[in-house]
């Protein structure tokens, strides 16, 4: 600016291309390739970051893509198909092989914890099952107990309805195969049967979890806490058999 205001524009002009110069020669090296005075160039950078993105992209493929696999064959045919949980942890070892480099750790950790969930409502299915079948013996007993109550013909329907109302809610209680999409199962279990328990108390009918079923559960509670799930030959069978012997 100085050259040109003193009418030096051969000067000033000089001080614009070595300018020029200076600033291409600090980001050349950023350019993945140049092609001359045509000028063809890409900047290293921008093909990092779209590299980058790209990598990441996949990494989420991955991932969605080894769950999809791992439930499709924990889930399928779940009745009398014969997959035992050996294979299913196998399966996830091969899946793992297949996509390494790109199903990093965080990943990783995400599908087993899909699995360990559905390992753990395998283990667990017998205690809910015993669970159950409390809770719809004594519901069965409150619906006799009702009717003697309100006698035939009934003395007061609106009573009546109310009460068998109440009932009707443990019958349509969730099962454990939709519980275990949820976390922590094991607590989901405990306040399904607490809920259970209350209502029952609404007919002076007092029902107690059994012992054997509040050690396996507490066992399955401590288990499910862990960051991943120990794969040992106990579990394993626990989780073909529903039942963990302690």
């Amino acid at each position: 600016m100085y050259f040109l205001f003193i009418g030096n524009v051969p000067g000033a002009t000089l001080c614009a291309t070595v300018g020029l110069l200076l600033t291409f020669l600090a980001r050349f090296s950023q350019f993945k390739r140049f092609k001359g005075w045509g000028f063809e160039a890409e900047m290293w950078e921008e093909k990092q970051q779209e590299a980058e993105k790209l990598v990441e992209s996949l990494k989420g493929i991955a991932a969605l893509t080894a769950r999809e696999v791992m439930l499709q064959s924990i889930k399928s045919g779940r009745w009398g198909s014969g997959k035992r949980w050996e294979d299913h942890w196998k399966l996830f070892e091969e899946v793992k092989a297949a996509q390494a480099g790109l199903l990093d750790e965080d990943g990783q950790r995400k599908v087993r914890r899909s699995i360990d969930r559905w390992f753990l409502h395998d283990m667990a299915i017998t205690e809910f099952g015993k669970l159950k079948e409390i809770v719809t013996k004594e519901v069965e007993q409150a619906r006799q107990e009702i009717r003697v109550k309100f006698g035939n013909p009934v003395s007061d329907p609106m009573a009546f309805e109310a009460e068998m109302q109440l009932l009707s809610t443990l019958d349509k209680s969730i099962g454990l195969f939709e519980l275990a999409g949820t976390e922590p199962l094991i607590e989901s279990i405990e306040k399904w049967w607490e809920s259970a328990r209350k209502t029952l108390a609404n007919f002076g009918i007092d029902v107690a979890m059994p012992s054997e079923v509040r050690s396996r559960l507490d066992t399955y509670k401590a288990l499910e806490s862990l960051p991943e799930m120990p794969v040992t030959k106990e579990l394993i069978a626990a989780g073909v058999s529903g039942t963990l012997c302690i």
